[in-house]
């Protein structure tokens, strides 16, 4: 009877550890079938990002008209995002993959520049984010003192600030992160995450986004509906029929506000996955496997918004947008000449329904009162 008991209970015990072993199995099965999908798409954004980024840096550096307080905060974001796709995506890339992880070398500076790249491009790119809203606000609900108040060199000394601030922010990373020497992997080694104080972990993955999202989305919304209102006002108004050069006015001020609105709301959805992964997990009561799946999906969503902002920048205004094609289809050794004379319609629109191809001046220079290109009139 006892050896009837003792055979069946090491059956069970069997049994049970196999079931355990297919278990982790499966498990690393779907970590490594994680990791490959991570990094072949960081392995395809990063390219992709920096090149959108440059484009849109190049666009404002290259037309004069584009030098304005305005595009200096899309600079900003550009900068932001193009730090990210050559230090931060690239690592990403290599770290997740175990054949190419001998590539970088296994230590602490290793392992702090990674989180420093990764912490310090993402936050610099939503303040450069939140700097636009702000600068759009102001340009809408106070135009009359825009240009004392928001000169070219305050917001590029406040900008310069916002960097240094985000820089000493991110190292604190070195002081208070835990280095992980036992772990196999690199990615282990620098999971500085969990050695956090829980003060700082707050103020980093909770604080500093609900923050900062707050302010710009309130910014942006109150400019785009302060906007919305002139331009009814104006339409409403009796007895007074505004010129074309107020209309193309205003018609610029509600285009760049509608634009600095749309770049907010896209990157905070983008954003949005991975702040509420971890309540829908718990909510849900998710496997291991399945939370890491919605955590996996959404760091690549939230780093896709590094790709979208300057897409969307470029489609919805002109000027950018006809720069990016300036420069896609002509010649490197070509592109200085944009410093002597401005892109001209006729190179990328089609001409008007009379035949006659539009006019650009070759000594446009930028509306400095509210920080908006300026608007080319088509020949009729």
């Amino acid at each position: 009877m006892h050896s009837i008991n003792l055979t069946s209970a090491i059956a069970a015990g069997k049994q049970t550890n196999e079931t355990i072993s297919r278990q982790h199995k499966l498990l690393d099965e779907v970590q490594h079938a994680l990791d490959v999908a991570y990094a072949s798409s960081m392995a395809i954004e990063s390219p992709l990002t920096v090149v959108a980024n440059l484009l849109l840096l190049m666009a404002i550096i290259y037309r004069r008209k584009l030098h304005t307080t305005d595009c200096c905060t899309i600079a900003s974001l550009a900068v932001a995002n193009i730090f990210m796709g050559l230090t931060d995506m690239p690592m990403d890339a290599i770290v997740r993959i175990p054949n190419l992880e001998p590539l970088v070398r296994s230590n602490r500076p290793t392992c702090f520049f990674w989180w420093f790249s990764g912490t310090f491009g993402l936050f610099s790119s939503l303040n450069s984010l939140c700097l636009l809203s702000i600068e759009r606000c102001i340009a809408i609900i106070w135009p009359l003192h825009y240009h004392k108040w928001l000169t070219l060199k305050r917001v590029l000394g406040v900008i310069v600030i916002v960097w240094v601030l985000e820089g000493m922010r991110a190292s604190l990373i070195f002081f208070v992160g835990k280095y992980f020497e036992s772990a196999p992997t690199l990615k282990g080694k620098c999971n500085y995450y969990y050695g956090l104080p829980k003060w700082f972990q707050n103020e980093l993955g909770n604080y500093k986004v609900y923050v900062t999202f707050a302010i710009s989305i309130v910014c942006c919304s109150l400019a785009a509906f302060i906007a919305c209102r002139q331009v009814r006002r104006l339409e409403k108004t009796v007895g007074s029929t505004p010129t074309p050069a107020e209309r193309r006015a205003m018609k610029r001020r509600k285009r760049n506000v509608g634009i600095a609105a749309l770049v907010n709301y896209i990157v905070f959805l983008m954003w949005l996955p991975i702040q509420v992964e971890s309540s829908v997990s718990r909510a849900l009561e998710l496997t291991y496997p399945q939370a890491h799946v919605i955590h996996t999906v959404g760091i690549i969503v939230l780093k896709t918004s590094l790709l979208v902002s300057p897409l969307v920048i470029a489609l919805c205004r002109p000027t950018i947008r006809q720069a990016f094609l300036f420069f896609l289809t002509t010649p490197p050794w070509k592109w200085s000449e944009v410093r002597d004379h401005e892109i001209k319609d006729t190179t990328f629109l089609s001409k008007t329904s009379s035949g006659a191809p539009d006019v650009m001046p070759t000594t446009e220079t930028p509306d400095k009162g509210t920080g908006e290109d300026v608007e080319v009139r088509n020949t009729e």
